[in-house]
């Protein structure tokens, strides 16, 4: 049309728009939202958005325990199936929890998950990635992966061995997994463990990666940055950096606090701004200067509307923004569980059957602590 100086209708326009959506590729497209039969809390969308905004494919979910980062999982594998046509999605975790995964992934999204062993996962892994049926789930204990010490220096083609040869072949082909979940993933901070090694060997095979852990944030700066390492092993690759990133967040992450503390003050708000402000790292940051600008008197701080973005463009300036999300439940549980305490009074008979098992089982406890020669005060 352009060579034959033609413009389009507004009807032209609205196709080639909804061409765009329809493929997956606006970014600012939810296109796993009711898409399932399970009604999701708001803040279980926020990795999913950062996930689409991070470029290095990755994502630390760092959420208080009970928010459900399953389900923040869940929804980035549905929004990669719906925009990238995923087919293989791969999970590993501790053993305990593999039989919790497969129902959660069939029950709120519909995933065919199954548990694979080492030789299994193996197996599936040299089959072409397209001869995966749509949405494939494969749940894997973390236990059961791990490459022995030796791998290299042994022939065996099968079991935990055998699936680190194969996985040491595909690093030069293509991804032979969409989605890569490591559920606990703080097992993997000690980079010297085998746990760890497996998960610079998954990762290196996988499109996508995302990480499950409560507790990285509680942990020392070097636990961190070796999940880091795994979420974008090309922006953390200089470990004596990393304290100067986490120093620069500090005052960002408070200041974020602060606005939604809706009894803080603009003063004590841009007081924080100003300390991030006076690091190296932020010093001439464009994003900085311009909220520093927002007025933030008590009028402006008095609309929730206006607290809810500040937070937002905060929280962009963030030098981790990309790779690791965090909700606390603090933010999301606008009403706290009051205790309410009701007494009972149960009647017992103290010469009766009740007396009588407790003096039984008092006997037999002190018995086992006198053989054992040890106390029985906190076994009683």
């Amino acid at each position: 049309m352009l060579k034959k100086k033609r413009f389009g209708r507004l009807n032209d326009l609205r196709r080639n728009l909804m061409f765009i959506q329809l493929s997956g590729r606006l970014a600012n497209v939810v296109y796993s939202m009711d898409t399932t039969n399970t009604e999701f809390l708001p803040y279980q969308y926020k990795p999913v958005l950062t996930f689409l905004e991070s470029p290095c494919n990755g994502l630390l979910i760092a959420d208080e325990v009970g928010l459900g980062k399953t389900i923040e999982a869940g929804l980035i594998w549905t929004e990669l199936r719906a925009r990238y046509d995923a087919r293989r999605l791969v999970v590993v975790c501790p053993a305990m929890l593999r039989d919790k995964w497969c129902m959660e992934l069939g029950n709120r999204f519909g995933v065919d998950a199954t548990q694979l062993d080492a030789s299994e996962l193996a197996k599936e892994l040299k089959r072409g990635k397209y001869e995966t049926r749509d949405g494939k789930g494969y749940v894997c204990s973390l236990q059961g992966l791990r490459p022995p010490p030796d791998w290299r220096d042994t022939d065996k083609r099968y079991g935990r061995a055998g699936l680190a040869r194969v996985l040491d072949e595909l690093t030069e082909s293509e991804p032979a997994i969409d989605l890569l979940v490591i559920d606990e993933a703080h097992y993997l901070r000690n980079p010297e463990t085998q746990s760890a090694a497996l998960g610079r060997m998954l990762r290196d095979v996988s499109e996508h990666v995302v990480l499950l852990s409560a507790t990285p944030v509680n942990n020392q700066a070097d636990d961190l940055y070796q999940l880091l390492r795994l979420v974008d092993p090309d922006s953390f690759n200089v470990r004596d950096q990393f304290p100067q990133v986490l120093a620069a967040n500090e005052p960002l992450i408070r200041a974020r606090n602060l606005v939604l503390d809706l009894s803080s003050t603009g003063e004590q708000i841009r007081h924080q701004l100003k300390s991030a402000q006076a690091h190296p790292l932020l010093k001439g940051n464009r994003q900085l200067r311009g909220v520093l600008e927002e007025p933030m008197d008590a009028a402006f701080l008095s609309e929730n509307a206006n607290r809810v973005a500040l937070a937002d463009r905060v929280e962009r300036i963030n030098l981790l923004r990309h790779t690791i999300c965090r909700t606390r439940k603090v933010e999301v549980h606008e009403w706290k569980v009051v205790r309410e305490a009701n007494s009972d009074f149960v009647e017992v008979d103290p010469d009766g059957a009740e007396r009588e098992f407790y003096v039984r089982v008092t006997d037999a406890i002190r018995r086992y602590a006198r053989a054992k020669d040890i106390s029985d005060g906190f076994l009683l």
